[in-house]
């Protein structure tokens, strides 16, 4: 059999797979990814690969699957397989079949319940799906900007309701920033597609988009996306970090904030491209310009470096399917709250978002929001709930002073406590998420449950990877001295074990099933000083031939 063919299919066919699978959230169990987890009853997302000897299946395995499940794999409505597949087989290879249509049966202890869809084998490795990109741009001081857009991150979630997953993310510019770097940007904005398997379609009419406007940054680090279905309606809305002059779907723009509610007031864009404010007067012009001490006036508060340090912060959900704004509260953690004095650019500007169960009824997600991780500035973590009427705070952890902070005064916790990635877990087995920062775990009430006192990190992946301790692990790469790559057990915060480096900053680390022969998982680092070799679950070097492994990506079989 051609090899490389079939590389590429489980490579394709494992991004559909992880699409499909939707969160963990069971007892001591990593919830993976950031969007609602919802039993697709029909979806098993069947896929058809041509390769030079035959067609290769593959389909989705659910998380809540009953533990009788299997299936049976029909071509042009004949039952092909001896015996049931599954539930450990999602996959089938036809040898010598081409061009055949495809079925899988499901069937709960040896019982048929539904059948799939009819799916035919895909032109080529890959679905092209045409985008609309946005046009006619400006930089953040109003300046046009004529260049490129690339779609950025995203999240695969249902924004429409018929129970398949569909695509929503940003469109970021040639010119992001880093956080640490100046420079004017243009304007980000937030687009959905549906159809994905057949082609995609945009989900909001042609030329509509979600526009952050020109007070929210460009950049790897300033935008947060929390997408998922926090009402249970079956449809995901979108919850994400807004100012003055972002702007709907519909026309619906943000306007100034109420001085005593600290919501924003709505403004609305007219047929003539005239913006009419909360009172009904026709904002002036002349206001859509820099905000500075000869011009108060101004509603662009970008700084002549290029950054957004002044100005109202917003916090907005909008409706998945419409892309409507339908509420907005003042941001949890402003800028200003992050250390005493003048907020710092690369600091305050750091952003990490995601979704956990933290006990909203029904087993609905409540998005995170952290802001802050580096040593010397506070680490903060905000949870915030969508009802379908309002968005308001569930808590606020901060580990520096905060008006409404969980931490509890004396607990002793600096900053410096996250990473360049967060995610959330069960650690405790009680049915809820904590969240982690890196080194820092809190419970699904806002109060701090552990530190290990490592310091700021960059990578990291949590999992059982050892299996000899019956938690969830934590496996780290460390920014801060003496860097290097460590074992955590997320139960107590207890550190298992670190190897360090030397030089410090160790940016990259990776976890995978490397040697058949050992017990657990297998790691490596991309250490400055020394490369880390390969290390198995208890931090023992298995071999320290290869030195320059990529700390990134891997490929599996």
């Amino acid at each position: 059999m051609n090899k490389k063919k079939i590389v590429s299919c489980f490579l394709l066919i494992g991004l559909v797979l992880i699409i499909g699978l939707g969160p963990v959230s069971c007892s001591n169990t990593l919830t993976q990814y950031q969007y609602a987890f919802r039993e697709y009853q029909n979806e098993r997302n069947l896929v058809a690969m041509t390769t030079d000897e035959g067609t290769f299946l593959s389909w989705t395995l659910r998380l809540k699957d009953h533990p009788g499940i299997g299936f049976n794999v029909y071509r042009n409505g004949v039952k092909i397989n001896n015996a049931i597949l599954g539930p450990s087989q999602t996959d089938y290879f036809d040898m010598g079949s081409f061009g055949q249509s495809y079925q899988i049966e499901v069937l709960v202890n040896g019982n048929s319940v539904s059948m799939t869809a009819e799916v035919f084998p895909w032109a080529d490795d890959f679905i092209r799906i045409p985008l609309e990109t946005p046009t006619g741009n400006y930089l953040s001081n109003g300046v046009a900007y004529p260049g490129r857009y690339f779609p950025f991150d995203g999240v695969p979630v249902d924004v429409t309701g018929d129970g398949k997953l569909d695509l929503v993310f940003f469109w970021q510019s040639e010119l992001q920033k880093d956080s640490s770097h100046s420079g004017m940007t243009p304007n980000v904005y937030i687009d959905a597609y549906t159809d994905l398997m057949t082609g995609g379609r945009k989900v909001w009419p042609a030329g509509k988009f979600i526009d952050l406007g020109p007070n929210m940054r460009c950049g790897n680090h300033d935008q947060v996306l929390c997408v998922s279905d926090f009402t249970g309606r079956g449809i995901a809305d979108i919850i994400t970090k807004t100012a003055p002059l972002t702007e709907d779907t519909m026309g619906n723009i943000l306007g100034t904030q109420d001085p005593v509610t600290k919501k924003p007031y709505v403004w609305t864009r007219q047929e003539d491209g005239s913006i009419l404010d909360h009172n009904g007067d026709i904002v002036d012009p002349a206001r859509f310009s820099i905000n500075s001490t000869s011009n108060p006036g101004g509603l662009y508060y970008t700084n002549t470096s290029g950054f957004i340090m002044a100005g109202p912060e917003y916090l907005s959900v909008f409706n998945g399917e419409t892309g409507e704004l339908m509420d907005s509260i003042e941001f949890p953690v402003l800028r200003t709250q992050m250390q005493s004095g003048s907020p710092v650019t690369n600091q305050t500007q750091r952003f990490i978002a995601y979704v956990g169960r933290l006990g909203k009824e029904g087993g609905l997600h409540s998005a995170i929001i952290q802001r802050g991780y580096y040593s010397g500035y506070y680490t903060t973590v905000s949870a915030v709930d969508w009802d379908g009427t309002d968005l308001t705070e569930r808590w606020i952890f901060s580990t520096g002073p905060h008006p409404r902070g969980t931490n509890p005064s004396g607990w002793g916790i600096s900053g410096g406590l996250g990473n360049h990635s967060s995610t959330v877990a069960d650690v405790d087995g009680d049915g809820y998420d904590e969240v982690l920062t890196g080194a820092l775990c809190i419970n699904n009430d806002g109060t701090p449950k552990w530190i290990t006192g490592q310091g700021h990190g960059d990578a990291f992946a949590v999992s059982i990877f050892n299996p000899e301790i019956p938690y969830l692990q934590i496996v780290n790469c460390h920014e801060d001295s003496p860097g290097g790559i460590s074992l955590t057990n997320t139960y107590n915060g207890r550190v298992m074990w670190r190897k360090s480096d030397l030089a410090g900053d160790t940016g990259r680390m990776i976890v995978g099933w490397a040697d058949y022969d050992e017990p657990g998982y297998e790691m490596w680092a991309t250490m400055n000083s020394t490369a880390s070799g390969i290390l198995n679950a208890t931090g023992k070097l298995l071999s320290s031939e290869f030195l320059c492994l990529h700390g990134s990506f891997r490929l599996t079989r």
